[in-house]
């Protein structure tokens, strides 16, 4: 894979990533005077507290999704933890991925995952062993939408897969 870090992936190595420990700790920091301050305006039950005190909740839902965002390609398939939940796609269900300004998108059947939170380096791990696992192929040319740098989709299934072939 073009531009991917180096060294190839191992069936049974499974590729882990998430947000740096600097970044989730600083952030968490960042979010508990906010939270403080969110239940003291919260307190007296007024409309005017509860307004302020969303308004300052907002900090600490960035970090508990930072907190607990994590990718996983494994054997068994991608598992991808939000703050919304846990995902497990299979790798018959990866449908494509896209490399994007800013990280990688993974698009597989009912979800598509955007690489948030996680290094430059950690995104294109997690990017080569998605590409590897799945079996996606490069798509060449000047279709790419906007905002797409490269984009690796699943190769057409072969009509003829399944049936025995003709021997002449």
């Amino acid at each position: 894979m073009e531009g991917a870090a180096e060294g190839p992936v191992t069936p049974d190595e499974a590729v882990e990533a998430r947000a740096p420990a600097l970044a989730r700790w600083l952030i968490a920091g960042l979010a508990l005077p906010c939270a403080a301050a969110a239940l003291a305006l919260a307190f007296p039950f007024s409309a005017r507290g509860a307004v302020g005190a969303a308004a300052l909740l907002l900090p600490s839902l960035v970090a508990v999704s930072a907190w607990r965002a994590r990718w996983r390609a494994g054997p068994d398939g991608l598992r991808v933890r939000t703050i919304a939940g846990e995902r497990l796609h299979t790798w018959d269900a990866v449908l494509r991925a896209d490399r994007v300004r800013g990280g990688a998108v993974v698009a597989a059947r009912g979800a598509s995952h955007r690489t948030t939170w996680l290094t430059r380096s950690d995104r294109e791990r997690v990017l080569r062993a998605v590409v590897t696992r799945a079996g996606l192929r490069r798509v060449w040319g000047d279709a790419l939408p906007q905002g797409v740098l490269a984009r690796w989709v699943r190769p057409p299934a072969r009509r003829d897969a399944g049936r025995p072939r003709a021997v002449e």
